[in-house]
């Protein structure tokens, strides 16, 4: 909802949107558990869920099994559970790269709805950049791909994308980068201002 009114509000107001999707490689498996605890200190959790989550956390061990044989059992230290609880996952995930969303969020680059930020939205490992400069969203995937190396997330430009909506949708876009490969360009569109408000 908030990209659609973004990408609304811009459109109508003659201006492109430039728009990057960033898929996070394994993000989930690559939460460093001592980055994670040191975020949820910082932020005051209370002191006995997390001494829930350092047990659970503590105890995650693993084996490998290859035609019969079993490796030596091995401690787990980053990686946050997925499948049996997926309340949690998400929110842990969301501290995890707060920081990455806040360097973002003081740059003052990308999209703003008067005085409101928009220029990032993200839930768990999904994470949009929304600029009105084509320059300006490299600038945001570099404080991306910079956070992200401290996090140790690594971002997959295979999978990651750029879009341009608006009236410069015919315009050929120059590749941007995640480090030092590129990200390209998948489509462009300038219909989204009338998939929003049919008949006009």
């Amino acid at each position: 909802m908030t990209q659609t009114q973004t990408v609304d509000h811009f459109v109508r107001n003659g201006s492109d949107v430039f728009m990057s999707s960033l898929d996070a490689r394994e993000a989930y498996n690559r939460v460093n558990h001592v980055k994670l605890f040191d975020k949820l200190i910082d932020r005051g959790f209370p002191s006995m869920l997390m001494n829930v989550l350092l047990d659970w956390y503590g105890k995650t061990f693993s084996i490998v099994r290859w035609a019969g044989c079993y490796s030596r059992c091995i401690s787990v230290k980053s990686d946050i559970r997925q499948g049996g609880r997926p309340i949690l996952s998400p929110l842990l995930f969301n501290i995890y790269i707060d920081s990455l969303i806040h360097a973002l969020r003081v740059s003052d680059l990308g999209c703003h709805l008067g005085h409101v930020y928009v220029g990032c939205i993200a839930y768990a490992d999904d994470i949009i950049l929304l600029s009105a400069s084509l320059i300006n969203l490299q600038k945001m995937i570099d404080i991306c791909f910079d956070q992200g190396s401290k996090l140790d997330i690594q971002f997959n430009p295979s999978k990651s994308c750029l879009v341009i909506i608006g009236p410069g949708y015919n315009q050929l876009l120059p590749n941007l980068h995640v480090g030092n490969e590129p990200i390209f360009a998948l489509i462009n569109l300038n219909i989204w201002v009338y998939i929003l408000t049919p008949g006009k």
